[in-house]
């Protein structure tokens, strides 16, 4: 039974209505109708384990919502819950509510809808609709990329399950184990205190009655298409980037016939879960590359370059660990951190500002900070890993058990995971992929079939946009993915990082702003470019700014 409860407002605002199908119309007044909204999400929130409702899978309950944005006049929408099983491959499976966005078009003649699908795992784009909290640097950029969509037919945004204003919402409420901070590092330490947390997560959903294997990307890609059914489309655009390019990869494979073309950014493919060291490594070099011709940078380039500098203070480190004292912000005491090869692995590509590398965000000290690395002065990463050791602090605002499920859902064949392991970049970078493998191991997600991780050949439109600093999601995933569309094209953005669409919609919006409309609406790459470079970055040598 299909079902839907819209607001009505060609008669009145104080209504709702149900369309059931094959059964006639029932009204209701709105206060009734929200009434029975928010004891059905309090019972979900509280783990019910029935509703009166039954358990329609694709039952979508709508209401109006204004958006207001900065400068703009509002938008008059609507907000919404799709209900589907927590898991569909369970007949006696709850129900969960995943919530959406709609924003109708602005174009006379629209187009298929767009959706919005987030990053993260566990990123709410709605999120920050609903609560207006936006990041105010690319504030600016998100309202122009919105109104770009609209230009082309509705923008339908929806949250994954588990996370962002879903119900339920899936945090693992307890950090990892603290490490001993006067050991140094090793792998095994990090696989197994992760592969704990996971599993010890993992069963406090399962002893409140979740049933934890619904947290799957399958679920994930069977929620956009019972929304898109709800609401009557026959075909759908897909947006999104990092892990939103990943889910909408995942749908293009399970439901390719609903997929009319798809604008991707920051690209992951299924296989792309665990990062390729050597994609890494490779951004770091061309970051370094990049930093070595400015002219605040290029004085303390040591002779043979960054890397082999650190090359060798990693095997220094492998003989001769050493104790670096810091002070433990929470006692205000001194206290010892032992500092060895996998510490420095794990912290001289890490940027000292906390921002990721690569990222037009302003000055970067890094890459500047490595003089002092390479003269021995650890300190800085010293405090890094002080801060890992014993701060291994959570969220209260984002879904860790949610985000571990569905990326370990696509953990795929162990093969991917080994190979990466045994990377030689591992000597330089160590293990980027330990913690998400240990989680991995505790989580014990259901298994996807081999072949969702085969590459994806298809003829469906795709516009690829991809940073060639990007530190998330490795160039390389780009070029791995775009060889099975027939219809694809890549634009590589030299000096961006992970958010390229971004970067250019600030910087060169003439440019971009033509290409997006016309493929959302027509499929096309006119116009669109192999390449494009931004200027540099704003590289500065920390010494010189104290």
């Amino acid at each position: 039974m299909a079902w839907r409860m819209a607001s009505s407002f060609s008669r009145s605002s104080k209504t709702l209505r149900i369309l059931m199908k094959n059964h006639r119309l029932t009204a209701y007044k709105a206060t009734a109708g929200l009434c029975r909204l928010v004891a059905c999400m309090s019972a979900l929130a509280l783990g019910a384990t029935t509703m009166a409702w039954g358990k329609p899978d694709g039952g979508i309950l709508i209401s109006a919502h204004v958006q207001t944005l900065p400068g703009e006049r509002p938008i008059i929408g609507e907000r919404g819950y799709l209900f589907a099983p927590e898991n569909r491959s369970d007949d006696n499976s709850r129900l969960i509510a995943v919530p959406f966005l709609r924003f109708p078009t602005t174009s006379e003649n629209p187009g298929a809808p767009v959706f919005w699908l987030s990053g993260g795992p566990g990123d709410s784009a709605l999120r920050r609709f609903v609560e207006g909290s936006f990041d105010p640097r690319f504030i600016e950029e998100e309202k122009a990329l919105l109104a770009d969509m609209r230009a082309v037919g509705d923008v339908v945004i929806i949250d994954q399950r588990g996370a962002g204003l879903s119900a339920p919402f899936l945090m693992c409420p307890e950090a990892p184990e603290p490490l001993p901070i006067r050991q140094t590092l090793t792998r095994r330490d990090l696989f197994d205190t992760e592969k704990k947390a996971a599993a010890k997560c993992r069963e406090k959903w399962r002893a409140h009655g979740h049933d934890t294997d619904g947290y799957h990307i399958i679920e994930l890609v069977d929620d956009v298409k019972a929304l898109k059914d709800a609401l009557g489309y026959d075909q759908i655009v897909l947006f999104g980037g990092s892990f939103g390019s990943q889910w909408s990869l995942s749908i293009m494979r399970r439901h390719p016939d609903i997929v009319a073309r798809a604008l991707l950014r920051g690209i992951e493919d299924t296989n792309d879960t665990f990062d390729s060291p050597d994609g890494l490594l490779s951004a770091i070099k061309a970051i370094l590359a990049d930093a070595e011709t400015d002219p605040d940078i290029a004085p303390l380039v040591p002779e043979g370059g960054f890397v082999a500098a650190i090359e060798a203070r990693i095997k220094e480190l492998e003989d001769n660990p050493r104790m670096i004292a810091v002070e433990d912000p929470a006692t205000g005491d001194t206290v010892e951190i032992a500092f060895g090869a996998e510490e420095l692995r794990a912290t001289w590509w890490r940027d000292p500002d906390g921002w990721r590398l690569g990222e037009r965000l302003g000055e970067h000290r890094w890459p500047g900070s490595l003089a002092g690395v390479i003269d021995g002065e650890y300190r800085d990463l010293a405090e890094m890993i002080r801060s890992f050791k014993t701060v291994r602090g959570v969220s209260m605002r984002w879904p860790g058990a949610m985000s571990q499920a569905v990326d370990c859902s696509l953990a795929g064949p162990e093969t991917i995971y080994n190979a990466y392991a045994r990377d030689p970049a591992t000597a330089l970078i160590g293990d980027p992929n330990i913690h998400l493998a240990g989680a991995c191991a505790g989580w014990e997600a259901r298994p996807l079939p081999d072949s969702f991780f085969d590459p994806l050949r298809t003829e469906t439109p795709v516009l690829f946009v991809h940073g060639v600093f990007d530190m998330a999601t490795p160039f390389g995933n780009a070029g791995d993915a775009i060889a099975g569309f027939e219809n694809g094209r890549l634009i590589v953005v030299e000096r961006s990082g992970h958010n390229p669409l971004t970067d250019l919609y600030k910087e060169q919006p003439d440019v971009m702003r033509p290409i997006v409309r016309r493929f959302l609406r027509t499929g096309s790459h006119e116009g669109a470019p192999e390449t494009i470079a931004l200027p540099p970055l704003d590289y500065k040598d920390p010494g010189a700014s104290q």
